[in-house]
């Protein structure tokens, strides 16, 4: 125990001979370090709908779903032709025919043609003019009758006109065959189809008289036929639309798009079961642009598109296979017009069917271009909100380094060169992220991994880009409120002739993400 005191006395005496060689300091002087700050920028994950959606400005008429983007899809081009103009023809083709009817004989039948070697079988008049003339050349009175056994009065009688001429006199009647309807009677024979059958016979007191007779049919129009009626062009239809480009318009020469389409439809519509078949033959489609550019849209084979309404009903697509559908959707018209020429019985054939003035011919057409294609050189500006805290702009006012990085998880195929440009809150510019002295955009940004057959999306590619800042954009930095990112976007080989197209969907994404790394010094003795 005496020895343990020993020991700690000397170490006690060493201790303070120790301190008593030593001069402390006046102040105590706290060490200095340089501290990193972390300063997030933007988080941002964008869907190529939200990119493309209707009501922005990049948008073309457009219909999207989770899994389809359409380019361009048009509503229905209608036109409807009343088939009522081709049972009119009658109203400018008239017939007339001369008679001679001598008194005193039997009752004799006679056959005026119809126009156009038109054979009815039933039909119901809609308006029509039935002109008689009567002359008697002879001196002695002569009355006269003609039946019309084919027509019917509305009050279900047949039709029969009656008039008395004197000697050397004339008269006339002009009969409205308006509601009056007709069948072929019975007795007609099959020779005389496509005629109007009258029965005329005249009486006198004197043996040899005669009368002259005139008989003209004209304005004739029908709600209906049933019969057998020949070819017969019903004129040309032309109808046009707006595809409503509005600012897509820029896109103009930047695109080369695939599967694109035209769906043809048309319907002849008739509440008869045997209708007329109707041909719709030469349809022109051409694409014009408001400066008077147009384009034809044609198929490859080089034949007309014509076609033929197959039980009333026929539809026809154009596509890239069989047209050049993918150039006249790629070369973006303004408008649409579609011309096409209506036939009816184009077999000219006499087989018996109905047609009436409410059948109606419908003839419609509609674009759609999926998001198959391949992107030249295209520009796209955005602007983002920067929010650094009070605090976070005076640490960086301190700061003695700084990178600023852009984290880019894309999983949209197009490839992009950025040039970043920060501003102030007045977006005026205070410098521009750029790899090279020059300030040439080099910020690269790869697209997503695409399947090279389908041009589907197989995973998305990760770009970081960092920049470091200088001393004097350190400083500006701190007063920055506002990214403007300039980009210029494009699909991998489309500057070739024939590009590769790559297929895009709404639900492809990309998500941005910026941030700065400053360095700043800390001094604790400097307030």
């Amino acid at each position: 125990m005496k020895r343990i005191k020993s020991i700690l006395f000397v170490v006690s005496l060493l201790i303070l001979t120790m301190i008593g060689c030593f001069d402390m300091p006046e102040e105590i002087i706290l060490p200095e370090w340089d501290v990193e700050l972390n300063v997030p920028i933007i988080d941002r994950t964008y869907t190529l709908y939200d990119m493309f959606k209707p009501e922005s400005k990049h948008s073309i008429n457009s219909t999207l779903s989770p899994d389809d983007f359409y380019l361009v899809q048009t509503d229905n081009f209608t036109s409807n032709t009343d088939v009522a103009k081709y049972i009119d023809f009658l109203e400018t083709t008239s017939i007339s025919q001369n008679l001679i009817i001598p008194a005193n004989v039997p009752a004799t039948a006679i056959y005026i043609e119809f126009p156009e070697q038109l054979e009815i079988d039933r039909a119901v008049f809609s308006s029509g003019i039935l002109s008689i003339s009567f002359q008697n050349p002879t001196s002695a009175a002569i009355t006269s009758q003609l039946r019309v056994p084919g027509i019917t009065k509305p009050d279900g009688s047949e039709l029969i006109i009656e008039r008395s001429v004197p000697a050397f006199s004339q008269d006339s009647v002009n009969y409205d065959l308006t509601n009056h309807s007709y069948n072929i009677p019975t007795n007609q024979p099959v020779q005389n189809r496509n005629s109007l059958q009258f029965v005329a016979s005249a009486n006198s007191v004197m043996n040899g008289s005669y009368e002259s007779l005139n008989v003209y049919l004209n304005n004739l129009k029908f709600q209906s036929i049933t019969g057998s009626v020949p070819k017969l062009t019903m004129g040309r239809k032309r109808t046009s639309a707006s595809l409503n480009i509005n600012d897509a318009a820029d896109y103009r020469g930047k695109l080369f798009i695939k599967e694109a389409t035209l769906n043809l439809k048309s319907e002849y519509i008739s509440a008869h079961n045997n209708p007329f078949e109707m041909e719709i033959a030469d349809i022109n489609l051409i694409g014009l642009r408001k400066n008077g550019e147009k384009i034809q849209l044609e198929k490859k084979d080089g034949q007309a598109i014509t076609f033929k309404l197959v039980s009333g009903v026929y539809n026809l697509v154009l596509n890239e296979t069989n047209s050049n559908i993918t150039e006249f959707m790629t070369w973006l018209p303004d408008s649409i017009v579609i011309e096409s020429e209506y036939i009816i019985n184009p077999a000219d054939d006499h087989v018996i069917r109905t047609i009436s003035n409410e059948d109606l011919v419908e003839f419609s057409a509609q674009f759609s271009t999926k998001s198959i294609f391949a992107i030249k050189q295209t520009n796209f500006t955005d602007t983002l909100d920067i929010d650094f805290s009070s605090d976070d702009r005076d640490k960086i006012k301190d700061g003695v380094g700084a990178e600023l990085s852009i984290h880019l998880e894309n999983a949209i195929p197009i490839n992009a060169f950025i040039k970043v440009t920060v501003t102030d809150a007045n977006y005026l510019p205070l410098f521009t992220l750029t790899h090279s002295q020059s300030g040439v955009d080099s910020l690269q940004f790869l697209g997503g991994q695409v399947n090279t057959s389908t041009g589907e999306v197989i995973s998305p590619v990760i770009t970081l880009n960092s920049v470091s800042l200088s001393g004097a954009q350190i400083q500006q930095l701190a007063n920055a409120h506002h990214l403007i990112l300039s980009a210029t976007v494009s699909t991998s080989s489309s500057n070739e002739s024939v590009p590769t197209t790559v297929q895009f969907k709404s639900s492809d994404w990309l998500r941005v993400k910026s941030y700065g790394k400053v360095k700043y010094h800390i001094n604790p003795e400097e307030k």
